[in-house]
């Protein structure tokens, strides 16, 4: 019995280990981009995927201090960035748990790539968005 329960921690740490380390990668990944900011006017608006399910976001500043992704929404709420005077901070997230976070990526007027984490997760998600 004490070698089942042995085993039975020795798991449960190195499942731990592995979800810390997919954290802390992710983490560094998002804290490259933290100071890095979108002008409101580049980002605001209507974006759409060039995929056959015609996927559509909005980005829509709520407030002075706020802007949010209207169209993706995992868990509770949408994804939300903060605003500095008349831009935005690229790095959202989503209020739940476990958290989901996205960073934007601005390549022109008329590109947006989104980086989608989630917290137990190694890997992103990416998504291209386009103007119309």
């Amino acid at each position: 019995m004490n070698k089942i329960k042995y085993y039975g921690f020795i798991l449960l740490l190195s499942i731990l280990c592995h979800h810390t380390n997919a954290q802390t990668e992710v983490n560094g990944l998002r804290k490259a981009h933290q100071q890095t900011k979108i002008a409101l006017s580049d980002i605001l608006g209507k974006w759409y995927t060039g995929d056959s399910v015609k996927s559509e976001i909005e980005f829509v500043k709520l407030g002075y201090g706020y802007v949010q992704i209207e169209g993706i929404k995992h868990g509770v709420g949408n994804y939300g960035f903060i605003l500095d005077r008349d831009s935005l901070y690229v790095n959202g997230t989503a209020p739940n748990w476990p958290p989901y976070d996205c960073t934007l990526y601005l390549i022109n007027q008329n590109v947006l790539e989104i980086k989608f984490y989630q917290f137990f997760d190694k890997g992103t998600i990416n998504v291209t968005y386009r103007r119309r």
